[in-house]
């Protein structure tokens, strides 16, 4: 997932669990298809924080056999107001929860691990002379605002705003420069 990350041509990536291979794929990639060994993602999903050959050890409040993926496994850290990170490992499907005191990430070719921080939730926006959807107050991380400008403004930057650890992208505005409209008569001059 780093390597990804950290190469621009890299539009998704495989990680092949029983192997260990990690696979970073350009534009020509397939279509995504069903692989029971394999942990895949996309590269502008990868800003977020699921850390893939990575291990927080020690610190451990509690395990949990039996979680199916790394997402429950962020849900169960998401729920717990204590849990500081996670680590979950592939082939146990055991979900390691995390409090205050866990050691710095290190590689593990069978884990993937997250912090909790990465996973706060963001709150909507205000735009004036705009609506944001949906109407939530908050959007959870990696989840999208839609803003809409009100009829005759026009939007200055990027409609859909994101949730990246309880930061938003940019946010558009909704200029005073009205599209498709005429004031009419009233004209003091003609320039």
């Amino acid at each position: 997932m780093g390597f990804c990350r950290s190469d621009s041509r890299c539009k998704v990536f495989t990680w092949a669990t029983t192997w260990k291979g990690c696979y970073l794929k350009g534009s020509g990639h397939r279509p995504a298809q069903k692989c029971s060994y394999c942990i895949s993602g996309k590269a502008e999903c990868i800003k977020g924080c699921l850390l893939v050959g990575t291990d927080f050890g020690g610190g451990d409040l509690r395990d949990i056999d039996n979680v199916a993926t790394a997402e429950v496994c962020k849900g169960i850290c998401r729920s717990d107001s204590k849990c500081k990170a996670f680590t979950w490992h592939t082939t146990k499907k055991t979900c390691y929860i995390k409090g205050p005191h866990h050691r710095p990430a290190s590689r593990c070719s069978y884990c993937i691990s997250g912090k909790a921080e990465c996973f706060k939730a963001c709150t909507k926006p205000t735009i004036p002379r705009g609506t944001v959807s949906p109407a939530t107050d908050t959007i959870a991380d990696t989840k999208t605002y839609t803003v809409k400008c009100d009829s005759g403004y026009t939007i200055y930057g990027h409609a859909t705003v994101t949730c990246r650890s309880g930061t938003l992208s940019a946010l558009p505005s909704c200029g005073c420069l009205l599209k498709g409209v005429d004031f009419g008569a009233g004209n003091l001059r003609e320039i």
